[in-house]
């Protein structure tokens, strides 16, 4: 098989700091200043962007500052999302709080990132909207919030019209349940919202979270036009373990790798992992190896053979193709 398309690879810098959890919150290694990260994240070889969240890691007064070292380092970045979880006036939402004073809060952060995203030369943000969900049963007033979110990505859509926002969707955490929790809620709200520059960005560890299977979700993203970036990482399905690229679902991974390459997917492959133990280099090295390696298996599958069962759904075929590829 002959691939036609060239990834390019960016990983996260917030994972290369201490990556604390609930039980030690500041993490099981020293954390690093960002600049020492942007170094490390240089060092690996085939990575070319960064993602950054506003403010808490790219804000404005170390812009100038980091985008002189990143150039320097010959680094892009790649994406700024707002950082709207974490913060007890978000506690019960951002874009759908239902305080709109809060809401008024959440929208203008979002503004604000974009404004610092396209001062470092990006265009891309990606909104993944931790705290918008809720925990309890009639907590949440389900006749308003939707009105309430459809109304907030109207606005930060239409600041910057040439700017790309993506949804990133996620099941549940820190909310019990999530209101943008699937990639068809994603894209019914995209469609309600009704512009052009609004996108998703698929969690791999999310979207299996979610029982869904990768290739099928980001199959449907793409011909609906609407897969702006991906999140590259795996997990055992029941939470969001964020693990080393591909190195539990590798079959899943593999069958996603060849509908992204034959749906000629051409944004960006971003780490986004959560290594609380491992060197955060070390894994984020062994997750572009893993994806690389997946692409040369692909290679090694007759086209024509694949196209034919996949017609006949012969899956004794199938798995026999793919276990001699591999």
């Amino acid at each position: 098989m002959r691939l036609k398309t060239t990834p390019r690879f960016a990983c996260g810098i917030w994972y290369f700091g201490a990556c604390g959890d609930r039980f030690k919150k500041d993490g099981y290694r020293e954390d690093i200043p960002l600049e020492k990260r942007l170094e490390l994240i240089a060092s690996i070889e085939g990575l070319e962007g960064v993602e950054f969240h506003y403010p808490s890691e790219l804000n404005e007064n170390n812009l100038e500052k980091l985008i002189a070292l990143m150039n320097d380092l010959g680094l892009k970045v790649a994406n700024v999302g707002p950082h709207l979880h974490g913060y007890t006036e978000f506690r019960f939402g951002s874009l759908t709080n239902p305080n709109p004073k809060i809401r008024r809060e959440a929208i203008d952060l979002v503004k604000r990132t974009v404004d610092t995203a396209r001062k470092a030369g990006c265009n891309m943000t990606i909104l993944w909207l931790g705290p918008d969900g809720f925990d309890y049963p009639f907590q949440t007033n389900y006749a308003e919030v939707w009105g309430w979110l459809i109304d907030s990505l109207a606005e930060v859509t239409s600041y910057k019209t040439d700017h790309t926002f993506c949804l990133e969707y996620k099941p549940y955490e820190p909310r019990c349940k999530s209101f943008v929790d699937s990639i068809g809620t994603s894209l019914a709200i995209i469609s309600a919202v009704g512009a052009k520059n609004l996108g998703i960005n698929i969690d791999l560890g999310h979207a299996l979270m979610g029982g869904e299977n990768l290739a099928a979700s980001a199959t449907l993203a793409l011909k609906h036009e609407k897969l702006f970036h991906l999140h590259l990482n795996d997990a055992w399905k029941r939470f969001d373990d964020d693990l080393i690229y591909a190195s539990v679902h590798l079959v899943e991974h593999l069958e996603l790798l060849f509908w992204l390459d034959y749906l000629g997917y051409n944004g960006w492959y971003s780490f986004d992992l959560f290594p609380y133990r491992e060197d955060p280099k070390l894994a984020t090295e062994q997750s572009l190896k893993n994806f690389l390696k997946l692409r040369e298996i692909l290679t090694r599958i007759d086209e024509e053979a694949l196209s034919s069962a996949i017609e006949k759904s012969d899956s004794t075929r199938l798995t026999a193709l793919l276990r001699e590829a591999l």
